[in-house]
């Protein structure tokens, strides 16, 4: 079935507009669209606040019954901060939903477009979903390894130095790259830096653009070495500041623990890995709390434990027309580094550009570059499909006359699970528990009366929120998004 691509370049658009809001949970727009026109849109505002269906829902000016919906990722089934969105295009009448990425959330991962499907809404997916997907790599990264997404970001000189031979480092880059680096940090959660820069530096870690977010400060200091009197320390009240630590800690950190504590830094105590922060198991504490996406400014040893780990995910070099020389000068990547020339990480680079002042940005994505596919839409007709077994504890059964579309939903999504199936969406299939539920059981959405399509019957709707024609000011809008014609 064919999709109109302006909507969902509308809808990715308006996604956008949630970078630094959002996480850990993923950025997302929607589109209501009737007769060629917008009737409704939103996106992901905020972190527990209301996802983007709900947000053009609430945006309609008109009724949404036999409209269509684009959505650049695949609606939840499920109830979490927020209540499941298929619940709300079900109770809106909406007859079509454009998908673009799915969602591998285990409490999502096939269940909207199948719960939707087995209401007899179409759905097709695939729309535009290599530019969906490209919206979320940190949250694709997070849900599924339950691991920060790293970008490794580093400034060096023509010659690769990070320093001169004195260790003199400011500014390699030029004014107009060190503000392009200010954007990046509203976009991850944190920011990891290693204790030699703390201690050559002394930085502030955080985002002089007031408009933005300050993003979480972490030093690796496997020996507790950080100054009382720092930057970072000081402002430990205001700005959430971590410090990694070795659990083997030595007396003098003992004594200088409570002093930090009380300063307002959270000490995390990590195992040790060949005399430095074992980065893995404190990749793992930080995922476990909820730290989605990380950008590391540390110096040449940190950037080789985490890349020697292969927990990088981005690298992002900014290149100085300059050159130091120097046989002692630091360079990005230091460590014992590999032995041969097919040993180096592989990179594809997919952006790059010159800035103002000369400096060279290019942005690389670890591991080899993917091939090209031409893009896959999948497209189902609304008529449920009969599926073979169900397993469920215990099947939903329909009550009599009019069937509650949340309740359903939450049942139907709660219930089941999921095997590999060809295409985009997964299918219900057996799981651990006993018992068998026919999918035959599982009731269709039934309007509330015969009369129910008839648009003119319906009550107006009452709109909460205007359709979102503005977007944020300059400095809260990266991706430079041009107001709605």
């Amino acid at each position: 079935m064919a999709y109109d691509a302006k909507f969902m370049e509308r809808a990715i658009k308006l996604a956008k507009l949630g970078v630094g809001r959002v996480d850990p949970n993923p950025l997302v727009g929607a589109v209501i669209v009737k007769d060629g026109k917008i009737i409704g849109e939103g996106y992901h505002t905020g972190y527990g606040m209301p996802h983007a269906e709900r947000e053009a829902i609430n945006s309609l000016t008109e009724s949404a019954r036999g409209a269509e919906m684009y959505v650049t990722l695949e609606p939840c089934a499920h109830t979490g901060k927020q209540p499941p969105c298929t619940a709300a295009i079900l109770d809106q009448g909406i007859r079509t939903v454009y998908v673009g990425s799915m969602d591998p959330n285990p409490k999502v991962n096939g269940r909207g477009v199948w719960t939707l499907r087995q209401h007899g809404v179409e759905v097709v997916t695939g729309c535009m979903k290599k530019e969906c997907d490209a919206l979320n790599p940190v949250y694709f990264h997070y849900i599924t390894t339950k691991r920060p997404y790293v970008v490794l970001k580093y400034a060096m000189t023509l010659d690769g130095k990070i320093a001169t031979t004195t260790g003199a480092s400011r500014y390699i880059s030029g004014d107009f790259a060190r503000g392009r680096v200010r954007g990046m940090r509203n976009q991850y959660p944190a920011i990891i830096v290693g204790i030699g820069t703390v201690l050559a530096d002394d930085p502030m870690l955080d985002n002089r653009r007031q408009k933005d977010r300050t993003p979480i400060r972490i030093i690796c200091d496997t020996h507790l070495q950080i100054p009382l009197d720092s930057k970072v320390v000081q402002t430990a009240g205001k700005i959430q500041t971590l410090v990694a630590t070795s659990e083997r800690m030595s007396e003098d950190a003992k004594e200088k623990l409570p002093k930090l504590e009380e300063a307002g830094v959270e000490v995390l105590l990590i195992p040790e890995k060949d005399g430095h922060i074992d980065m893995e198991p404190l990749m793992d504490k930080l995922g476990e709390m909820e730290i989605s996406g990380i950008m590391s400014e540390g110096g040449g040893n940190l950037s080789w434990s985490l890349l020697r780990d292969g927990l990088v995910n981005e690298v992002v070099i900014f290149t100085a027309p300059k050159i130091f020389g120097g046989i002692t000068a630091m360079t990005p990547v230091e460590g014992e580094g590999v032995n041969f020339v097919e040993d180096a990480l592989p990179l594809h680079l997919v952006e790059s550009e010159v800035l103002p002042g000369g400096d060279i940005y290019a942005r690389y994505i670890v591991g080899p570059e993917p091939e090209e596919d031409d893009e896959d839409v999948d497209v189902e007709t609304a008529e449920p499909r009969p599926i073979a077994k169900i397993q469920s504890s215990p099947a939903p059964v329909a009550p009599e006359g009019f069937v509650d579309a949340d309740a359903t939903s939450k049942k139907a999504s709660e219930a089941i699970q999921f095997e590999d199936m060809p295409g985009e969406v997964k299918k219900p299939a057996a799981s651990e528990d006993d018992g068998w539920a026919v999918a035959d059981n599982i009731p269709a959405y039934v309007p509330e009366s015969e009369d129910d399509d008839d648009v003119e019957d319906r009550p107006p709707v009452e709109l909460e929120t205007r359709i979102v024609t503005e977007v944020l000011s300059a400095d809260l809008n990266p991706f430079n998004i041009e107001e709605r014609e």
